[in-house]
C-alpha cells in the first residue's frame, strides 16, 4: 500500500473519530442543555418556608420568575421585606444556583438546591452533604399564593419608599431640621445639640451614633421632669449616608414599642418619645417627609 492511500485512509478515519466526538460532545451538550432547562423550568414558581420543629414562623418565601429575577420574602410580626436577585443555574453544576443582588453588583451567592415533587430543598451551605440539604430545615413548598400575600402590598410601598431613600442626601443639620419642624407648627420647645463628647448615656456612645450628628427637642405638649438631664419629646440623627441610617433605622425598629416612634427620610432619622401620642407622632413623620426628599 503507498504512503499517499496510508495517509488518505488516516486522514479519512481521524476525520470519522473527530466527528464521533464532535456528535457525542453536541449530545451530551444537548442533554446537559435540557437537564438546566427543565431543572430552571421546575424550580421557576412560588416557594414558601415549611415550619420546621425549632421554627416559630414561616415568613419566607422565594419567588422564581422566568426572566431570571428572584424575589425574597422575610420577615417577622407582619413587617415584610422584599429583595431582588438575579438568579440562574450554574452552568458547571446544575445542582447549585449563581445569585446576584440588582442594587449591589458585589454581592453574588451560590446556594445549593434539589426538588423532590412540591418540595424544593435551599440551602446556603456549600459544605454540607445532600442528605443536610433536604432536610426540614431547609424545605420551601410550592404554592400559588403565599400564606402572608395580605402583607406584601405593604411591603412593596416599603420597598417603593427605600429606592426614593437611597437617592436622598440631606446636608441639613439636625438642629435646622428641628427648627424646620417648629416652623411647621409642631410644639417644640428647648432643644439639645449634641457634641462628640458628651457622656457615655448620651446618644451618640450608641450603635452608629459616632457616624451621626444628632439634636434632640422637647415637645411641650409633653409632660417634663424637670431634674432629667434631657428634654421628653424626640431627636434628629443625621448620618452621613442612607445605608448607616437604614442600618440604625433597622436596629431601633426591634425596640421601637420600648423605645417610642422612628421615621426614616433618606439618611435622616427623627425618634419620637412614647410619650407623644400616635396622631401626634404621626404629625412629626409627615413634617419629616416635607423637609427631607
Amino acid at each position: 500500500m503507498s504512503k499517499l492511500t496510508k495517509t488518505v485512509k488516516n486522514r479519512k478515519h481521524d476525520s470519522k473519530r473527530i466527528g464521533t466526538v464532535v456528535f457525542m460532545l453536541l449530545f451530551f451538550s444537548l442533554i446537559m442543555t435540557g437537564c438546566a432547562q427543565n431543572r430552571r423550568t421546575a424550580i421557576s414558581g412560588n416557594w414558601e418556608k415549611t415550619v420546621a420543629p425549632n421554627q416559630t414562623s414561616n415568613l419566607t418565601g422565594y419567588a422564581f420568575a422566568d426572566d431570571g429575577i428572584m424575589t425574597l420574602y422575610t420577615g417577622y410580626d407582619q413587617n415584610l421585606t422584599i429583595t431582588d436577585y438575579d438568579w440562574h443555574i450554574d452552568k458547571n453544576n446544575p445542582t447549585l444556583l449563581d445569585i446576584d443582588s440588582r442594587t449591589n453588583p458585589a454581592e453574588h451567592q451560590q446556594a445549593r438546591f434539589f426538588i423532590a415533587g412540591d418540595s424544593l430543598y435551599l440551602c446556603f451551605d456549600l459544605k454540607v452533604s445532600k442528605a443536610d440539604v433536604m432536610s426540614a430545615e431547609n424545605q420551601y413548598l410550592k404554592t400559588d399564593r403565599f400564606s402572608f400575600s395580605e402583607w406584601i402590598p405593604a411591603a412593596e410601598l416599603a420597598k417603593d419608599k427605600a429606592a426614593k431613600d437611597a437617592a436622598i442626601n440631606c446636608t441639613l443639620t439636625p438642629e435646622t431640621i428641628i427648627l424646620k419642624l417648629k416652623d411647621r407648627g409642631l410644639p417644640i420647645g428647648t432643644v439639645l445639640v449634641y457634641s462628640g463628647d458628651t457622656g457615655e448615656e448620651h446618644l451618640l456612645s450608641r450603635p452608629n451614633m459616632h457616624l451621626a450628628k444628632a439634636a434632640r427637642f422637647e415637645d411641650t405638649n409633653v409632660p417634663q421632669n424637670p431634674d432629667a438631664s434631657e428634654p421628653v419629646g424626640g431627636s434628629v440623627e443625621v448620618y452621613t449616608n442612607y445605608t448607616l441610617a437604614k442600618q440604625r433605622y433597622d436596629y431601633l425598629s426591634v425596640f421601637d414599642e420600648e423605645a417610642g416612634y422612628t421615621y426614616q427620610s433618606g439618611n435622616v432619622l427623627v425618634r419620637v418619645d412614647h410619650a407623644v401620642t400616635p396622631d401626634q407622632a404621626a404629625q412629626y413623620e409627615q413634617a419629616l417627609y416635607e423637609i427631607v426628599q
